[in-house]
């Protein structure tokens, strides 16, 4: 029975210090990876909106009508507004894609960023080729030609389905 209590009394304490070991690592590390987050994100905004040299968030998502839709976020230049991004995660095959969709003053979509999937390889992964994201490259940002325009992925039908839905929830959040 006192070997058990012994035993019982050891791990009790060396949970404790892994837990307290996680928590400080978790404390350290908290700051850096939130700062490379948004980073990682400003780049994405300025790669599909590379006129602007700015962006001003304007929505948080939320929006039970664009559920898809996580940030819209208005890009300016020195004369004013050139466009607007939008971070958008629809659920693919697999998992979430992160997304970001740019959308010119004029109503073009200017490009679309894959920013993170984990779908099917040699299928889902598909969405990231740029033969496949230059069909969005310069499609009017119109719900209705939209789905007219881009050619979904043989074999990845969820996935391709899944990119255009959010982009023609932010299509269609842009036209309002």
């Amino acid at each position: 029975m006192r070997e058990i209590v012994h035993l019982a009394l050891r791990l009790l304490a060396f949970c404790l210090a892994a837990g307290l070991l996680l928590a400080a690592t978790n404390a350290l590390t908290k700051g850096p990876i939130a700062y490379q987050a948004d980073l990682t994100a400003q780049n994405a905004r300025k790669q599909v909106l590379t006129e602007a040299s700015s962006f001003k968030k304007i929505s948080g998502g939320g929006d039970p009508d664009y559920p898809h839709l996580t940030a819209v976020y208005e890009g300016e230049d020195k004369d004013g507004v050139v466009g607007y991004t939008f971070s958008l995660s629809p659920m693919g095959f697999k998992a979430v894609i992160e997304m970001t969709l740019g959308i010119n003053k004029d109503g073009a979509i200017t490009a679309l960023s894959v920013d993170s999937q984990s779908e099917t390889a040699g299928l889902g992964t598909k969405i990231t080729t740029d033969s496949y994201l230059r069909q969005y490259q310069g499609a009017a940002a119109d719900s209705a030609t939209l789905t007219e325009q881009i050619d979904g992925i043989t074999g990845a039908t969820v996935t391709s389905k899944a990119v255009v839905s959010a982009v023609g929830e932010a299509v269609s959040y842009a036209e309002r």
